[in-house]
């Protein structure tokens, strides 16, 4: 009898000290960002392209996106060699400034067309944003700056992020750089992991439009999350693409276009990933709201109705064939994580 209310005792002291307990980082992550026309001109009226979902990105404690165009009124080198010649992605120097209003807090650089305008281009790009307010990851001048970590820390959780791409159009005109997957990014990974509690890999990779991941992506998946990475955020397929759990870790192959102008069909479904992070369990959490993108100006915009029923169905279907489950509540699916 006594016994029990020694333990009783212990329990109720222990209550405020749980009701004290810093809740979870919430990090908000999306897929490809292009201020192209007609993003860029609405911009630059003052309209905000990201009106509709302000409260999921300025609500997060942490909020990431890629960088998918050059912000930069620069004129395109001429091609070279075996570049490959297409379309190039830019945007005005003040998107930096937009991104920052809409809460964001580090994008990457690392993508096909972070040389679309040259090495001064893409540096130039990187200032607009680092002007604004806003980190970068994955370019810079030279290979260091390039492959260097952003880390920070939210209530006593320590969080990295890093990121690479499988390729760029063009050469890497002048001295600036980005960060590559085939430049031993798990060895980059592997270095950073005994620095933070957390870490995160954004990754530009993947076959374009096609729901699932190829083969190269499920394989160096494997490899990162091997080297030490707790999730990865991945782009560039411009759709959804499946969810799976590699040794309990989610992977997120591609969240595809975010904000890029009106875009057809799937191409024009996104969504908002929603991570909770645990600076002893790591990702707890993970909750993707389905997002249309709407209107002249593609507005990426919440979908948790009958109106993302087809990004729900792909996405569960994607990700089921890779053995990956959901529960879906008012719409917005749940990733079933292993308990760790």
């Amino acid at each position: 009898m006594r016994k029990r209310s020694i333990v009783t005792g212990l329990l109720g002291a222990l209550a405020p000290l749980a009701a004290w307990a810093d809740p979870p980082v919430r990090l908000a992550a999306v897929g490809d960002l292009a201020f192209v026309n007609p993003v860029s001109d609405e911009l630059l009226r003052g309209t905000d392209p990201f009106r509709a979902v302000r409260a999921e990105l300025v609500g997060a404690d942490l909020t990431f996106g890629n960088l998918e165009c050059v912000l930069s009124e620069r004129r395109p080198p001429p091609y070279e060699g075996h570049e490959r010649p297409g379309v190039l992605l830019r945007g005005p120097c003040a998107a930096g400034e937009t991104l920052r209003a809409a809460g964001f807090d580090v994008v990457s650089l690392a993508n096909n067309h972070a040389y679309d305008l040259g090495g001064l281009g893409a540096a130039e790009s990187r200032g607009c944003v680092l002007g604004a307010g806003v980190a970068v990851v994955g370019g810079g001048q030279g290979r260091a700056e390039a492959r260097a970590p952003w880390v920070t820390t939210v209530r006593g959780t320590r969080v990295g992020v890093l990121a690479f791409t499988f390729d760029t159009n063009r050469y890497a005109h002048g001295t600036f750089r980005v960060s590559r997957l085939d430049d031993d990014a798990a060895g980059a990974v592997r270095a950073l992991r005994p620095q933070v509690d957390v870490l995160l890999v954004s990754v530009h990779w993947g076959t374009e439009f096609v729901h699932q991941p190829n083969p190269y992506q499920r394989a160096f998946a494997r490899t990162l999350v091997d080297a030490g990475a707790d999730a990865i955020l991945g782009h560039h397929p411009h759709v959804l693409q499946g969810v799976e759990l590699v040794r309990g870790r989610p992977v997120f192959y591609s969240l595809g276009n975010f904000l890029f102008g009106p875009e057809p069909g799937p191409r024009g479904w996104s969504a908002v990933l929603s991570l909770d992070l645990d600076r002893t369990r790591g990702v707890t959490a993970a909750r993707l709201l389905p997002v249309r993108l709407l209107g002249h100006d593609g507005v990426p915009t919440p979908a948790p109705g009958p109106e993302g029923d087809p990004l729900r169905a792909v996405l569960t279907s994607a990700s089921s064939a890779l053995g990956t489950r959901f529960t879906n509540a008012s719409g917005v699916l749940e990733l079933l994580l292993p308990q760790r």
